[in-house]
């Protein structure tokens, strides 16, 4: 859930270890950058506990292995995201929200494919990837990708809490209005009640918020 603060969940799912140290790299410049990170290695989750415990926006980074596939780190997790979308399970990731860098290279067919792979779950079972994809080729150079990703974050970041902001106001006008107007027909059927509470008073008093 997005709030006032600026939480954010860095998850890594490596099988050499570049995908943890750029993940580490991000935590510590979103404190710098004002943002409060928690850093995760996605070998702790099941698609239950991903869902359940990751509910501020994320930041994953993904290595791609052998051929073509996700780290071994990222197995469980990642066979328990198949097992959902052969349910059908569209929405079951509907308010998770993602950034992605995968990491591959070019001298594999399979580029970045891990990291696809996630990806593909991840819209099937209805996330949003509010920033990115992007896909770093070792094979050149990681850093010719991973460090432009790295610097529009933060305005990518900034930009998402904002949006979440207004929603979240937008929502809490309409539940507002949507009670003004209960009220008001309350008045109309008792017209003793006209005039006595004004909306926060009768929120105040009678929803007990």
């Amino acid at each position: 859930m997005v709030g006032t603060s600026k939480k954010i969940a860095i998850i890594y799912a490596t099988q050499t270890g570049q995908a943890k140290t750029i993940a580490e790299t991000i935590n510590d410049e979103a404190i710098t950058n004002g943002f409060e990170p928690v850093l995760y290695d996605i070998s702790q989750f099941s698609r239950k506990r991903l869902l359940n415990e990751i509910t501020d926006p994320a930041v994953f980074v993904c290595s791609t292995t052998g051929d073509g596939e996700v780290p071994e780190s990222a197995l469980r997790c990642y066979n328990s995201l198949k097992r959902l979308e052969a349910e059908s399970n569209q929405d079951f990731f509907k308010n998770f929200n993602y950034a992605l860098l995968g990491l591959g290279d070019t001298n594999y067919t399979q580029f970045c494919n891990g990291a696809k792979l996630f990806n593909q779950k991840f819209q099937q079972l209805g996330a949003h990837c509010f920033y990115g994809p992007s896909w770093a080729d070792d094979g050149t150079g990681l850093d010719v990708e991973v460090e432009p990703f790295i610097e529009g974050l933060w305005d990518a970041l900034d930009k998402f809490f904002r949006n979440a902001k207004k929603h979240t106001n937008q929502t809490v006008q309409i539940n507002t209005d949507q009670l003004s107007n209960e009220l008001n027909k309350l008045s109309i059927v008792n017209p003793d009640l006209s005039g006595q509470l004004s909306v926060p008073e009768y929120v105040e008093n009678h929803l007990k918020i």
